[in-house]
């Protein structure tokens, strides 16, 4: 029967940081590290600018929709809270313009996942190709 003291959550843990080490000698996940290290830059661009944009909707769904619900929208916190139940239910714009500004959003919020998959995927396609290259120069020599 399991238990939940504290020596069981350590032998997890154990079994955690052991996988981890074994991680850090897979060449698969050298590469995600390699990969992930040559689009450093950019990701933090596209986070730092969803992150702009995510503050900027969130404000301004607040103030398209506090007057239509204020018990809903009693804050500027609660604008940021329409983004994340999507699918529930619980918060969401009844007016036109609040509907709109939340369509806009879910496409930003797309563009927003598309954005580092491509830049992350461009990268891998490029390390791939240098390898294979590398590959081709030894095989002639």
């Amino acid at each position: 029967l399991y238990r939940e003291t504290i020596f069981v959550h350590l032998a997890v843990l154990a079994y955690i940081l052991m996988i981890f080490k074994l991680i850090r000698y897979s060449r698969s996940f050298q590469l995600i590290g390699r990969v992930l290290q040559m689009v450093k830059d950019e990701l933090i661009t596209a986070c730092t600018a969803c992150g702009i944009l995510l503050g900027f909707s969130g404000i301004l769904m607040y103030y398209i929709e506090h007057e239509a619900q204020p018990e809903a929208f009693a804050n500027i916190g609660d604008g940021f809270w329409t983004f994340t139940t999507v699918g529930y239910g619980d918060v969401y714009p009844v007016t036109a313009l609040g509907r709109l500004l939340s369509g806009v959003i879910c496409m930003v919020g797309i563009a927003m996942i598309a954005i580092p998959t491509g830049l992350i995927s461009s990268a891998f396609t490029s390390l791939i190709q240098e390898k294979k290259r590398k590959e081709e120069e030894e095989h002639k020599n």
